[in-house]
């Protein structure tokens, strides 16, 4: 068994608690996700009466506006208690047995299909940031990268022969570094993006850069997407792309665990979110898995006959 971490006697206060964990943090997750972690314990520092007790917590937790947002509070507190345990600040966790919520996550189901006409006819490729903004949207759907991650790759990230991205560590949300694959129509749009980059700019201008080499925001992409999407009747935003990657993926006969290593999950848990299979869906894939169907393999190929009366 492991000695247990002595209490320190001089204690730094709850915020400075949270501002040292945050530091601690950001060596090893993406600046997005430790933002947010960042605004959560800020909040509860701000709130709490004391250093931090229970009452605080579920205090905090009470402002949730929906079960996601609760699970989300609820797992940042938890990770920030058990962490200041391990530094012998306190020898208990708050958050610790404060159940999670039943959340429901609401995917929008786009068959590829739909997206012909958006893809072929939204953008303005004649233009640099209507070619930029097809290649992006191509690059996503093609890819499942998340969005955050695609906004920071540069020229030298991408084998347009291969059709291999590297996204590198410091740009992914696990702080791992991830291979994603595209397809030769995706490469053929990336390689006629780059060829119309401005000459001024350097390698470290960003493929998706904006019109002023800036790096591309998701609310600035999302602002130029909701209007080209809406004239096609499709209710996309800049994440949902990444969805239709993983359903239309598991569609198209990839495994759940090929689909958890390409969109860099964690665990498994995550990635069953995406695995949001309609019963069509479902009874397809038995039609072609079920071992009677293996057995009597006629019975695939004809609709089922209703019987006499």
């Amino acid at each position: 068994m492991g000695s247990a971490v002595p209490i320190r006697k001089v204690l730094p206060t709850l915020s400075q608690m949270v501002e040292e964990y945050l530091d601690e943090r950001s060596l090893d997750l993406a600046p997005s996700t430790v933002k947010n972690q960042g605004y959560i314990l800020r909040q509860f520092a701000a709130q709490s009466q004391d250093e931090g007790n229970r009452a605080d917590a579920v205090r905090l937790l009470q402002h949730a506006k929906s079960p996601n947002v609760h699970n989300l509070y609820r797992a940042t507190l938890k990770c920030f208690f058990d962490w200041c345990i391990s530094q012998g600040y306190r020898t208990d966790n708050p958050g610790e047995g404060i159940r999670t919520k039943k959340g429901t996550h609401k995917f929008i189901d786009t068959p590829v299909q739909a997206l012909d006409s958006f893809i072929r006819e939204g953008f303005d490729t004649t233009t640099y940031v209507g070619l930029r903004d097809k290649a992006a949207v191509l690059f996503l759907i093609d890819t499942g990268a998340r969005p955050n991650e695609a906004w920071q790759l540069r020229p030298e990230d991408v084998d347009l022969v291969q059709g291999i991205a590297l996204l590198r560590a410091e740009t992914t949300k696990t702080r791992t570094p991830r291979t994603v694959f595209f397809s030769k129509p995706t490469a053929k749009l990336l390689n006629t993006l780059l060829g119309n980059r401005p000459d001024w700019w350097g390698p470290d201008v960003p493929i998706f850069a904006a019109s002023t080499g800036s790096p591309m925001t998701s609310t600035e992409f999302g602002h130029r997407l909701r209007p080209v999407t809406a004239r096609f009747g499709l209710n996309l935003t800049v994440y949902s792309l990444r969805h239709i990657f993983a359903t239309n993926f598991l569609r198209g006969g990839g495994s759940a665990l090929e689909l958890q290593r390409i969109l860099g999950h964690s665990n498994m848990t995550m990635t069953t979110r995406y695995a949001n299979l309609n019963r069509e869906d479902l009874q397809e894939a038995h039609r072609h898995a079920s071992p009677v169907n293996a057995l009597f393999p006629e019975a695939k190929r004809h609709a089922p006959r209703k019987l006499k009366k």
